[in-house]
């Protein structure tokens, strides 16, 4: 969910798993100011990887949205 405003956008992620290409997309389109990235229950990854991101994963969904700050 993309939330605009006047000083830039924010971008909420919600539940998902990590996905590049998606991300920086994204990050292409819009003026992210902040990203707000939730990091859930991610064990075990065979099941969760797809609806939930790991501590790492979180931090480069932040990088490839070009957001100033993080969540």
């Amino acid at each position: 969910m993309i939330i605009k405003t006047k000083i830039g956008d924010i971008c909420f992620i919600g539940d998902a798993g990590y996905n590049d290409t998606l991300f920086k997309e994204i990050g292409k389109k819009h003026n992210i100011l902040i990203s707000l990235i939730p990091i859930e229950a991610y064990e075990p990854r065979w099941f969760m990887k797809p609806v939930h991101m790991h501590p790492e994963e979180a931090i480069f969904t932040h990088l490839d949205l070009c957001a100033k700050y993080f969540l």
